[in-house]
């Protein structure tokens, strides 16, 4: 109970410092790029880590596990962790990072320390970090393995570095403090780094840096199921974001002896089920609950009211008034947004206005409408598009049978395993909620798509609806690259430098023939352009 009062009063707090412009917040929405930082992050600073010298950078001599740690013994405990992350282009700090700590007797074990560094995307469990207690001090050893599969193993390193970014060692172990409160704090500027062992420094190389952790229980976190014997009915959530691009998704709903259950609320972490109240035909569920399910990242779920002047307060109660015969449900007030925030409620990751959710009797065919908002990134060579969940009528279709086809100059592109290396199988349609967390990034409706290589001068996208074995396509969005070609744009600037790095960030010094690099170009102009290329 305590902890529930702590929580209360910061949430309280922060309903009255948060009158600020609507506009500026929701500025900080989602990013789509790997490029841009995350969603609940603080802006990036400048400083990046780089490649150490070729002395340390292979054949390490801290000793190696030979398998990761799954699922050890022992009750979870969630903490949320702020910390920064360092991709060896740009440094990052986070608020809202999630971590599960187990502990048996003296020894800890620790899920997304290395936020999203400890799991295979081919299908692998994710991993733990061992720790030992030693007085008041959790010691994490160097040389524990994060991902392990038949093309690579990544190890857990931990590596020192000076002001400017330079690594200056590799280290044994790392500490945690452990706090009066139950926190846990880095110490001595250790710095966490997924790193591949090798035997050649072109071989090796690093997949991230994490550092200035700092973890703080939770408590436990309460969950809520739909009753037994009542079955749940599906609706259509709808709303249009701080945008002005509607979205619809699929909710379930039931009403129990005065109690009110849903799942789907949150975007983020669709399956989780929030419990409120209902009374004549308004239904309420209490603000500022934690989304507990989603990956990476504690969210919380909060309607906000806006004024004419883009001013913004938090509501205590997330209110819907429903239908007689409860069809439809609509929030109020009218115009509030529906909000999934972070943790810290500082800034908002999703948003939506208008939101109602009727009853969904099922699926039909019917032509889906076309994608849209086709843009390019030029620097990521990656294409972002948005895909709506609506027929061409604009009624909802099932986003769970939707997928889309992308064509290179009129022919029907194969996402292969070969430059796709997350994939694990030959691709030329993506269901709509398919993501490998690498080159395909579902952000709801809106999709990022990264390519490797591309020779194109125009893209069509379009939308598939399947319902019972029957495809229906959509007609087709176009892309419609300069005529001369993709790299025409620079083909009259006078290059300076040309570097290779990995993916990972580090510098190559000769690219192998066959490698997916980043190359960085350097233009007389000051002009700086990354693509991502095959070196040939």
């Amino acid at each position: 109970m305590k902890k529930t009062l702590l929580l209360l009063g910061f949430v309280l707090t922060a309903i009255v410092a948060n009158a600020q412009s609507f506009k500026d917040a929701v500025s900080g929405n989602a990013p789509l790029l790997k490029t841009t930082s995350a969603n609940n992050a603080a802006a990036p600073a400048e400083r990046v880590l780089k490649a150490p010298s070729k002395a340390l950078m292979h054949k390490l001599s801290v000793p190696k596990d030979e398998k990761p740690i799954f699922d050890p013994e022992g009750e979870d405990e969630a903490y949320i962790m702020a910390y920064t992350e360092n991709n060896g282009f740009y440094e990052q700090q986070y608020t809202n990072g999630k971590v599960t700590v187990r502990q048996d007797g003296t020894t800890y074990y620790l899920n997304g320390l290395t936020p999203g560094g400890n799991r295979d995307y081919r299908g692998a469990k994710e991993s733990w970090l061992k720790g030992e207690k030693v007085g008041e001090e959790i010691v994490i050893k160097a040389g524990q393995v994060l991902v392990q599969n038949d093309a690579k193993t990544l190890y857990l390193e931990i590596v020192h570095a000076d002001e400017e970014g330079n690594i200056t060692s590799f280290e044994k172990e790392a500490r945690l403090a452990i706090g009066s409160q139950g926190e846990l704090t880095t110490q001595n500027g250790d710095i966490f780094a997924i790193y591949e062992d090798a035997e050649t420094e072109d071989e090796a190389g690093f997949f991230g840096f994490f550092y200035t952790m700092e973890l703080r229980p939770l408590g436990e976190l309460v969950r809520f199921e739909f009753p037994k014997g009542v079955k749940p009915q599906t609706y259509v959530l709808s709303g249009t974001d701080a945008n002005g691009v509607k979205a619809s998704r699929q909710v379930k709903i039931a009403f129990s002896d005065g109690k009110f259950f849903i799942s789907g609320l949150a975007s983020k972490s669709p399956e989780e089920v929030y419990e409120g109240t209902y009374s004549g035909t308004t239904a309420s569920i209490p603000s500022f609950q934690i989304v507990k399910d989603a990956d990476l990242f504690f969210y919380r779920i909060a309607p906000v009211s806006v004024d004419e002047d883009m001013n913004y307060e938090f509501l205590r109660t997330i209110n819907f008034n429903f239908s007689d015969d409860r069809k439809l449900l609509t929030m109020t007030p009218e115009k509030a947004f529906l909000c999934e925030t972070t943790y810290d409620l500082k800034n908002f990751v999703t948003t939506a206005t208008g939101v109602t959710m009727t009853y969904y009797a099922g699926d039909h065919a019917a032509k889906p409408a076309m994608p849209t908002d086709l843009q390019w990134d030029d620097l990521n060579s990656a294409l972002v598009f948005n895909m709506p969940t609506e027929d061409v009528d604009g009624e909802y279709i099932n986003a769970d049978k939707l997928s889309y086809r992308i064509y290179a100059d009129g022919k029907r592109y194969t996402f292969t395993t070969d430059l796709y290396t997350h994939l694990t199988k030959d691709m030329d349609e993506i269901p709509f909620g398919f993501t490998d967390n690498f080159d395909f990034v579902n952000n709801g409706t809106q999709k990022v798509v990264y390519f490797h290589n591309l020779q194109a001068k125009k893209l069509h996208v379009e939308s598939v609806y399947t319902v019972d074995g029957t495809a229906t396509a959509s007609d087709r969005a176009l892309y419609d690259f300069d005529p001369t070609g993709i790299s025409s744009n620079t083909a009259a600037k006078q290059s300076v430098s040309t570097r290779y790095y990995s993916m990972e960030g580090a510098q190559i010094a000769t690219p192998a023939k066959g490698a997916i690099v980043l190359k960085s170009v350097t233009y007389a102009d000051g002009e700086r352009r990354v693509t991502k290329e095959i070196v040939k």
